[in-house]
């Protein structure tokens, strides 16, 4: 089977607070004079004044077609039923905002600082032979041209029987040690190792597994297997590739010290309780008008860079959000832009930045989307819920 390249333009956009001074004030809440730069209001939440901040977006990276730094790389073909289909870089991003993108076919892994700054690029064979060398190919036949996007008639394949490394994604653990996943040879997986950007060790898998994944009950990374036992309520298992060993399937406890963790204290009244990094206490009490909608409350409750608790609400379908500080105390309410009447968040943002691929979650408590379109592609820096 043939397969296609093809060099994509890639903004990545932030989404930052903005300073709300325009935001119309949701039902119930009254603007107090304040010195802050930011809109202060009183809410039915609370008896003092809260912040009110909304997000903007902003590119912090712009890539476009090639091989250079800050250039990158897609695939996409056909598989064996005549079906498209693509694969883009994953991502993932350490406690520092630092952002590292697996660039496909350009066989490495490219960094970039918290401002979207290129800092190096990390090789890794990615679709590349036994002896680690790219068997990625300019080609100038005109069947990969007509049957792929064009970028100055220029068009770049390879053969999927030629591969003995064939890269799946990246991904990074709570102590902000990157790994990198590839199928090797016929039936076998690897997991490379980096500290501080250095390979510092190799970790064979018996057999393929479907991605790397962070666990989010310790911030550990583990192989993603598929039981073959169809009786299995869930099939998912975690594969400890240091220890050799399966850590669970998804239905039991990982063990090890988490970064953070979120206990469900009493849903009824939205009670949690959340265990810091320093091993302190807090509590926090969601809104009634919250509760229903802030289901599964461990996945929605973030802490952001060791300053601040996020709590998604996904309240009304657009999203007001809550922010705590680090003793339980609500700070402030966090809206989502504006949206047209019925529209859902989802697909405000599909109709602006085009269809959503994947995401991450980075050790400083955001979350990263990845949209595409035809010819170009979009990073951006946000909290929707999945």
């Amino acid at each position: 089977m043939n397969i296609k390249l093809f060099l994509s333009t890639i903004p990545l956009l932030l989404f930052q607070f903005s300073l709300a001074v325009d935001l119309p004030l949701p039902k119930g809440f009254t603007l107090v004079d304040s010195s802050s730069s930011y809109k202060m209001v009183l809410t039915p939440y609370a008896t003092y004044p809260v912040t009110l901040e909304q997000y903007s977006p902003k590119i912090i990276i712009q890539g476009k077609w090639g091989t250079n730094p800050g250039e990158f790389s897609f695939e996409y073909y056909e598989d064996n039923e005549g079906m498209t289909k693509s694969i883009y870089p994953s991502m993932a991003v350490n406690s520092k905002g630092e952002i590292y993108i697996l660039d496909i076919m350009n066989n490495r892994i490219q960094k970039f600082d918290n401002e979207g700054k290129h800092l190096k690029n990390i090789v890794v064979p990615i679709r590349a032979d036994r002896n680690e060398k790219s068997i990625v190919h300019l080609s100038t036949k005109p069947y990969y041209v007509e049957n792929s996007f064009e970028f100055d008639n220029k068009a770049y394949y390879y053969e999927k029987s030629k591969a003995y490394y064939y890269g799946i994604n990246i991904a990074i653990d709570a102590q902000d040690t990157l790994y990198y996943y590839t199928h090797k040879g016929a039936n076998k997986g690897e997991v490379w190792e980096f500290k501080d950007d250095i390979l510092s060790n190799k970790h064979e898998l018996p057999s393929h597994a479907e991605m790397l994944i962070r666990a989010k009950e310790n911030g550990e990374v583990y192989a993603l297997c598929v039981s073959t036992d169809t009786q299995l309520e869930n099939r998912a298992l975690f594969y400890d590739f240091k220890k050799h060993t399966f850590a669970n399937d998804r239905r039991t406890k990982v063990i090890s010290k988490p970064p953070y963790a979120v206990h469900i204290v009493n849903p009824d009244m939205g009670i949690l309780k959340v265990i810091l990094p320093d091993s302190k206490e807090t509590t926090i009490t969601i809104p009634e008008k919250y509760r229903k909608r802030f289901f599964i409350f461990p996945d929605n409750c973030f802490l952001i860079e060791n300053n601040y608790i996020r709590i998604y609400t996904e309240y009304s379908g657009t999203g007001d959000d809550l922010k705590y500080d680090l003793t339980g105390r609500l700070t402030g309410i966090l809206l989502y832009p504006s949206l047209d009447s019925g529209k859902s968040l989802q697909k405000a943002y599909n109709e602006k930045f085009g269809t959503r691929f994947g995401h991450a979650m980075g050790n400083n408590g955001w979350k990263y989307l990845l949209f595409y379109t035809a010819d170009i592609m979009k990073i951006i820096l946000d909290d929707i819920r999945q």
